[in-house]
């Protein structure tokens, strides 16, 4: 999905997933397949008060996990929940952020 500001000047490439409020976030099988360089995690995505969280694809993978028995990735929601990542919409105009994003 693509976000952009209001006059479209800005525009970025976002995965965004939407989980409950006490929900770890599924990665998939396999970290090397993440390739947005942004990712937007709404927790409590479907009650009266969802809260987002603003994270770079490096972040998402330096903090997944990885099971031992079927090697599923899942990003935890005590990481995801960080006071960094909550509501950091400021992340994603800040030219120090984006460079950042793309050092994958």
């Amino acid at each position: 999905m693509f976000i952009a500001n209001s006059d479209e000047t800005l525009v970025r490439l976002v995965q965004i997933k939407a989980v409950g409020p006490a929900t770890n976030v599924s990665l998939g099988s396999d970290l090397a397949r993440l390739t947005t360089p942004w990712w937007i995690i709404v927790s409590n995505a479907y009650g009266d008060a969802p809260v987002c969280y603003v994270m770079t694809l490096k972040e998402v993978r330096a903090h997944a996990y990885v099971g031992k028995k079927d090697g599923s990735c899942w990003l935890q929601r005590k990481f995801f929940t960080q006071h960094e990542f909550e509501e950091a919409w400021d992340r994603l105009s800040s030219e120090e952020s984006i460079n950042h994003a793309l050092r994958l």
